[in-house]
């Protein structure tokens, strides 16, 4: 028994040290590469990137945590997005990313922030914000939480903001067709009192100079900008055609989208003009 038990103890102690000689030779990290999944604007240089990570050569990738890497990279280069970092075997690592772009615009005092998407600071300048068709979306009223610092994410109330651009985009709307349709954006956060629940609404401002205003944008925010969209040519034909009022008036008309607190199943559109409801639209939220 007692030779049997040596034989069993020495032919895994075999198999441990054959196992820690791969991980320390042929599985360590001898090659990153680095794969941009968008079209860049930035001249980016690989190796300071991949510098800036902290990745290590001659580390085991069976056992490597990506953790770490990603937030290095993340912070140490605020336009690049780490989709993910893949492990190609026996020794290489293939850094996945894309090139953040500039969406919104904050203006804090003399200071403008300028944020991407996923509200991670892009870019600390000095000066007053102006817009444009070209540069970012000026964003008010934005309850900002923690420090803002280049690199960073902003930690918010209103999250609904985050879906913002994913929601244009379910509506075919590109991201230069975004920067030249939207103006600004002012958010408001209040208290439904049917619900007692904290909401966030959104009055976007066009650069036609009209307001269109969304209630709850945590809560389909997708399906409400494809009604202000659907509404915005139906004011000619609802208004104009019917004789009811003049151009100039139609010119001077907001919207109003919501959920309609008696039946979730419906959205209602609102036209206001000068402050007064002059039309109401029910659209099936399905449809």
């Amino acid at each position: 028994m007692r030779k049997k038990l040596v034989i069993s103890l020495s032919v895994l102690l075999g198999l441990v040290a054959i196992a820690l000689t791969l991980c320390f030779t042929v599985f360590t990290v001898k090659t990153i590469d680095i794969d941009f999944r968008t079209s860049t604007e930035i001249q980016w240089n690989e190796e300071e990137i991949i510098e800036s990570g902290k990745i290590k050569k001659g580390k085991c990738v069976l056992f490597l945590s990506k953790k770490g890497f990603v937030e290095n990279l993340e912070r140490e280069n605020p336009y690049l997005e780490v989709i993910n970092i893949e492990t190609v075997f026996p020794s290489k690592l293939v850094i996945h990313c894309a090139e953040r772009r500039e969406l919104f615009a904050l203006q804090r005092e003399n200071q403008i922030v300028y944020c991407d998407k996923d509200l991670k600071v892009l870019k600390v300048e000095e000066g007053t914000f102006s817009s444009s068709k070209e540069n970012p979306i000026l964003l008010e009223n934005l309850t900002i939480k923690n420090e803002v610092k280049i690199g960073t994410f902003l930690n918010v109330e209103e999250k609904g903001i985050e879906r913002f651009l994913s929601s244009m985009t379910e509506n075919y709307k590109t991201f230069p067709q975004t920067l030249g349709f939207c103006k600004s954006i002012k958010l408001e956060r209040v208290n439904n009192k049917l619900s007692n629940k904290d909401e966030t609404n959104l009055t976007l401002t066009t650069f036609a100079d009209r307001e269109i205003k969304i209630l709850n944008i945590e809560g389909n925010l997708s399906r409400k900008l494809q009604k202000a969209f659907q509404a915005l040519p139906e004011l000619y034909d609802l208004l104009v055609t019917n004789g009811d009022y003049t151009n100039e008036e139609v010119d001077r008309c907001s919207l109003l989208i919501g959920n309609q607190i008696t039946d979730e199943n419906e959205l209602y559109v609102h036209i206001y003009l000068d402050g007064k409801v002059i039309e109401s639209v029910k659209k099936n939220k399905n449809k």
